[in-house]
């Protein structure tokens, strides 16, 4: 206890605040009494640490009498009083919104119902004291409008989220309004012009549906790889699908798309937009420039492509490769002559390396692979192309919509992700990665570092190339077309107290991994890395 009776806690900041770790400290006092908190740092933190720390604590109960610092810190002290003014202020506006909203029929969760907690659930426990002031469901792009046109007038923060499936959680509001559009689920699908429509609220699964309910047989819509990921962030992102290599990224089939502005108007931009025009500037960041930053995208139009064999059939299927004694420099070679084969662009071979600690066996390789043309094709191309790698052709031949495979997580677990762009026009580069790799796996470092303890090291390579090469690269907002491989990290954990451990670990990846990505910057945009500083960013 403090001397005045206040409750007292410590914390103690090394380089960078950890807002989870903060929250955690904060959230498992009872707050009966003014809060005063103590901040140990060692250097000088940044500006924008001192205001995430700020936010955290105003999030976890408003109850800051003071914030004490280091006397030989730059930081600039918040009064207890200024914080608690700033926050009454907010509550007050962001009450007046959801009254405004309520009264227009618009559905609101607030923070005591059962809806909003199962809106604002995670898989990611990094993202668990994540709090929004509230959720509104639309259903509609005018109610849409509404909250936007809210928001605007009351000063509030806005975090859109179509499914939740940001990598970095981007799509979680930590604060403000979390505008959650799942409940505008419509599609259609209309195979005159082989046009899809679809809300932003949509997963893939709902898109697929409208081919396989049509029985139209041999047309592909060109989506994600899992039936739950949402549309509009993957659309957004650029979006790199199963047969990204025989049609071009997903953004490459966009047609039309709906907008609700940052002032409340609702715009159609279109492929035909008039050269040179807002319209056509909007049109042309959408496709690869990333989720919510234009504005909110309420509805898209795609082209829906034919397959190319007669009868409709592509080859699609997973095999998991776990060698007796792991992921040594021998599976390697494999991997390298499997990554510099230049593939006809019906093949797409995705590869996932595994270090799982949790599990009895010493490492392995996941393959999941989608061939646009018939069964004999597939083999003969693999037996031209790679003879040695004959579990490849231990794969389904069936319609490529009854084989996708659903990969939400229903455990909870802690996770990490960053994400680099390879070619493999180079052979030392390619070389390099995957000598990295088996490094940081450091595959012996990781398992030696983390013996007994529940951790998983993942790096999945996003095979890419193809016809999506044939724009260039400005000619949309996605950027790396030259790409054959977009590989992310993944690292896990069950132990919540392995956060800093892992985020060490994490950063000796990237600091090995970066320099041999495109550039030496290059990561994908539905793949990023939110350690990232808001003044730095990876250039996607």
């Amino acid at each position: 206890m403090s001397p005045n009776g206040d409750t007292a806690i410590g914390i103690n900041l090394r380089s960078k605040i950890l807002q989870p770790l903060v929250y955690d400290k904060l959230a498992t006092k009872t707050l009966k009494r003014p809060l005063l908190v103590s901040i140990i740092t060692e250097g000088d933190p940044s500006g924008e640490d001192k205001d995430e720390l700020a936010n955290a604590i105003v999030e976890c109960g408003n109850r800051l009498v003071e914030a004490r610092y280091p006397r030989d810190s730059k930081w600039k002290c918040y009064p207890g009083s200024c914080l608690t003014d700033r926050t009454n202020d907010s509550n007050s506006r962001m009450e007046e919104a959801i009254q405004a909203l309520e009264k227009q029929q618009i559905t609101v969760f607030r923070p005591a119902s059962p809806e909003y907690r199962h809106a604002i659930a995670s898989s990611n426990l990094l993202r668990r004291f994540s709090r929004p002031a509230c959720v509104v469901r639309p259903k509609s792009a005018t109610e849409v409008q509404a909250v936007i046109s809210q928001a605007r007038e009351k000063k509030l923060k806005v975090t859109v989220k179509c499914n939740g499936h940001s990598y970095a959680g981007h799509s979680t509001a930590v604060e403000g309004i979390s505008l959650d559009l799942r409940d505008m689920k419509n599609a259609s699908l209309d195979m005159d012009s082989k046009i899809v429509t679809m809300d932003a609220g949509c997963r893939w699964g709902m898109v697929y549906e409208t081919l396989v309910i049509g029985k139209h047989d041999g047309f592909i819509i060109n989506g994600g790889r899992c039936p739950t990921v949402g549309v509009s962030g993957f659309i957004l992102g650029g979006g790199l699908g199963p047969f990204t290599r025989s049609f071009g990224m997903g953004c490459d089939t966009l047609v039309e798309a709906k907008v609700v502005t940052a002032d409340g108007r609702l715009i159609t931009v279109r492929e035909t937009s008039k050269k040179g025009s807002p319209e056509e500037r909007l049109f042309w960041a959408l496709q690869g420039a990333g989720a919510a930053c234009f504005g909110v995208v309420v509805r898209m139009k795609l082209r829906v492509r034919k397959l190319s064999s007669l009868n409709g059939f592509v080859v699609a299927g997973r095999y998991q490769w776990f060698p007796t004694g792991g992921i040594t420099y021998d599976v390697v070679k494999v991997m390298n002559a499997f990554y510099l084969t230049n593939w006809p662009d019906k093949m797409t071979i995705d590869s996932t390396w595994i270090c799982d600690l949790r599990q009895s066996n010493k490492g392995g390789v996941r393959f999941n692979i989608s061939f646009n043309g018939s069964k004999s094709e597939y083999d003969r191309t693999i037996e031209k192309l790679l003879q040695s790698t004959r579990y490849l052709y231990e794969t389904l031949a069936s319609q490529w919509l009854e084989e996708m495979e659903r990969a939400y997580p229903q455990n909870k677990t802690y996770e990490l992700y960053s994400s680099f762009v390879f070619g493999n026009d180079d052979k030392g580069t390619i070389e390099k990665v995957s000598d990295t790799i088996i490094r940081l796996m450091l595959m012996a470092s990781f398992r030696k570092e983390f013996d007994g303890e529940q951790v998983n090291f993942l790096v999945i390579w996003i095979h890419s190339g193809g016809k999506a090469t044939k724009r260039k690269p400005t000619d949309s907002a996605f950027f790396w077309r030259k790409a054959v491989c977009h590989a992310y990290v993944t690292i896990e954990w069950v132990d919540k107290w392995m956060e800093l451990d892992m985020r060490r670990f994490l950063a000796r990846v990237k600091k090995e991994l970066r320099t041999l990505s495109y550039n030496g910057t290059a990561a994908f945009i539905n793949f990023p890395d939110r350690d990232f500083p808001t003044k730095f960013h990876e250039r996607a």
